[in-house]
């Protein structure tokens, strides 16, 4: 059997492999975790209709903390290395698993959508289409920025509409989330 890492942030407690947990964690996942961990805090009836969109390197561990969380709805783009072990974690197949953003159903819309950055700034681009999926008073979550670039990497999405919610950072990575019109 394989070791398990216990992930302890804020509110949130889940566990994910050793293995796994050292490769999602170093694409930023720990983050993303850290980014929905106020959200463990409420009350199943405050969770009704709570929807996550992940993607990205580190999208896993997003993935399994919105399952421990009680997310209603889960949809994951996973890479195909990461689908099989996720579904190790997720026996009842709760969570959607997609191998492209194109694949998740037109129109669907999330309270939280994430992207895993691996280290590098996105292009607003990917912003402006992520924002489309997200529902009113939804959050986008950038994670796995470098920390370094933080605060260049706010003033070029606020200048484009984001209204910074919350941010984090762990090690030389962080995390920026708010909402973000057109």
């Amino acid at each position: 059997m394989n070791a398990e890492v216990k992930y302890s942030i804020g509110h949130l407690e889940f566990r994910c492999s050793h293995e796994l947990s050292g490769q999602w964690s170093a694409a930023g996942g720990e983050l993303a975790a850290q980014a929905l961990s106020p959200l463990a805090a409420l009350e199943a009836n405050q969770l009704r209709g709570m929807s996550l969109l992940a993607m990205g390197s580190g999208a896993a561990i997003a993935g399994l903390a919105a399952l421990q969380i009680g997310f209603e709805r889960i949809d994951l783009v996973l890479h195909p290395d990461d689908v099989e072990p996720f579904k190790s974690h997720d026996p009842d197949a709760l969570a959607t698993i997609h191998d492209r953003l194109e694949a998740v159903e037109s129109g669907r819309n999330f309270m939280r959508v994430m992207l895993g950055c691996d280290g590098l700034i996105p292009p607003l681009s990917t912003g402006k289409e992520l924002v489309r999926r997200l529902r009113h008073e939804g959050q986008i979550v950038l994670y796995g920025l470098p920390l370094v670039e933080l605060n260049a990497t706010f003033d070029t999405f606020a200048k484009n509409g984001l209204s910074l919610r919350s941010a984090g950072f762990h090690q030389e990575q962080a995390f920026l989330a708010g909402s973000l019109g057109d």
